[in-house]
């Protein structure tokens, strides 16, 4: 009876034990099955002067592999505006990035720019703008557990020249705790045990 207690405690120990959580989580990112456009573009430029709005990934995306409770922020998108005169008050972005790993859906937002252009090729005057995400902060679960967050991060002001780039904020929130190889070797151990004593306590008894 003693015997079989202590392996019938084994086995739950091994059980409820604390399992390993994996150290990090691993960022790959699809380049392929990811986009960037503008769908809306120079409404205040004056004709045939150009000054309209163009985007661009940044690829390929470098693997990430961040801890829990930390971030990681890399430029993601550029925006280029063409020489000439004028602006726009709501140019329309529409981006989507998508990662094989995690296994989950893709991000994706849109966004809007207000920017203002005076210049020419030779001489590309100043621009000045502003670009915002509609839904810039996006959680997502994975299938085993894990929380982590993307942050679309604005961009508050262009650089003369006429360009600019737009970030991304990857935050892991949490980690699920997933049992090593290990630990079910030994819980299957620890239960088989238990089972072994039960049945030779039957048939001494029988």
């Amino acid at each position: 009876m003693r015997s079989f207690i202590s392996a019938l405690a084994l086995g739950t120990a091994i059980l409820v034990a604390p399992a390993a959580n994996a150290a990090a989580l691993l960022f790959n990112f699809d380049a392929a099955g990811s986009s960037i456009a503008v769908t809306e573009n120079s409404r205040l430029c004056l004709p045939f002067s150009g000054c309209a709005l163009s985007a661009t990934l940044l690829t390929p995306f470098n693997s990430l592999t961040i801890n829990e409770g930390a971030s990681e922020t890399f430029d993601f998108a550029r925006f280029d505006i063409s020489s000439g005169i004028g602006g726009d008050t709501d140019a329309r972005v529409e981006t989507v990035l998508a990662f094989t790993s995690p296994s989950i859906a893709s991000a994706g937002t849109g966004g809007t720019a207000f920017y203002l252009r005076a210049g020419s090729i030779r001489r590309p005057g100043v621009l000045a703008g502003t670009f915002t995400w509609d839904n810039p902060e996006q959680q997502f679960t994975t299938l085993d557990g894990s929380k982590f967050t993307f942050k679309f991060n604005d961009v508050v002001g262009f650089a003369a020249g006429g360009s600019a780039r737009s970030s991304l904020t990857v935050t892991v929130d949490s980690i699920a705790v997933v049992p090593e190889p290990a630990t079910w070797a030994m819980m299957i151990g620890g239960f088989g045990m238990a089972g072994a004593m039960l049945r030779r306590r039957r048939s001494a008894t029988a």
